[in-house]
């Protein structure tokens, strides 16, 4: 006879809000709140769900200036937040 208790672990298949990190984070607090309803002990997301990594950028063709600028601002600021992603911004996960 096994004297572990098991757990409920929920496996989370949804997408990030696309290039909005805050309001993905609340989705994600969403449900996490909802898993935890159902009885989930611990909840799993997909790779990079919160930076939201937009793996997209290295499908398009070179444009120039405006795929640089693009780049930019979608690609170093999530490269910037996953460093961060221990540091007190994630507090609430916690």
């Amino acid at each position: 006879m096994n004297d572990q208790n098991p757990i409920k672990i929920a496996a989370i298949q949804d997408s990030p809000v696309f290039l909005q990190k805050e309001a993905t984070i609340e989705k994600a607090c969403g449900l996490i709140k909802k898993a935890a309803a159902e009885g989930a002990s611990l909840a799993l997301f997909p790779e990079a769900f919160i930076s939201g990594y937009p793996d997209w950028v290295w499908t398009v063709p070179p444009l120039g200036k405006w795929l640089r600028q693009k780049r930019r601002d979608t690609v170093e600021p999530s490269f910037a937040d996953a460093k961060h992603l221990h540091g007190l911004r994630y507090a609430r996960y916690r």
